[in-house]
């Protein structure tokens, strides 16, 4: 009997499920074993009923008068997520220090960053950083599925990055990306609004 395709899980589900992961982790790292939808509503600031939408899909979903076992629960999250893919990146502007603080980072959710690209990459700073001048040649040679783009030269569009290879961009830019693979735009400038005008209405003035 062919196998019924599993129904894709909504938008809404896919943001939250990176922060179930690092809440289940946190939990197995203290022996935790076991967890309510009622523990994780709480942490994620979700309703219980939203949490037990979001995870019947996954072995380990919860037990009526039980809740959830963390651990099946972890490894079939980590599993879907691609947490074990062995996925490899670059990092593309900025300077070295800040890439270095994303690949430890990245690196803790099994995405290996392979090098720092930049305008003002240093001989001595490789083979971790180098030039966008070497950019394509690189990619050309080493298959790298991610990129986290925080800036390109003019010399190079993100057009190049799909046709060297890239599988998927972080793009902290801000100008929106429509590729023809998956782009979160995710620029640090919308952030920060979002950030102060929840501050206002906190503070009562929106």
């Amino acid at each position: 009997m062919e196998k019924k395709a599993e129904k894709a899980a909504s938008a809404g589900a896919v943001r939250r499920y990176p922060r179930y992961f690092r809440y289940l982790r946190e939990l197995l790292m203290n022996g935790v074993l076991r967890v309510s939808s009622s523990e994780l509503a709480s942490r994620l600031s979700v309703t219980p009923s939203q949490v037990r939408s979001d995870l019947n899909r996954f072995a380990g979903a919860g037990i009526q008068g039980y809740g959830y076992q963390v651990k099946p629960l972890y490894t079939e999250l980590s599993r879907k997520l691609g947490a074990g893919d062995k996925r490899s990146a670059v990092i593309l502007g900025g300077n070295r220090f800040v890439a270095e603080e994303l690949a430890g980072k990245l690196e803790g959710r099994g995405v290996f960053v392979r090098h720092h690209f930049s305008s003002d990459a240093t001989e001595e700073e490789a083979p971790f950083s180098l030039p966008f001048s070497v950019l394509k040649e690189t990619l050309a040679e080493e298959r790298c599925d991610l990129a986290l783009l925080l800036s390109l030269p003019d010399t190079l569009t993100p057009e190049d990055l799909v046709a060297a290879g890239i599988r998927g961009i972080w793009n902290l830019t801000q100008t929106d990306l429509v590729l023809p693979i998956p782009v979160i735009n995710l620029p640090v400038g919308d952030v920060v609004m979002r950030l102060c005008y929840e501050i206002r209405c906190w503070e009562g003035k929106a």
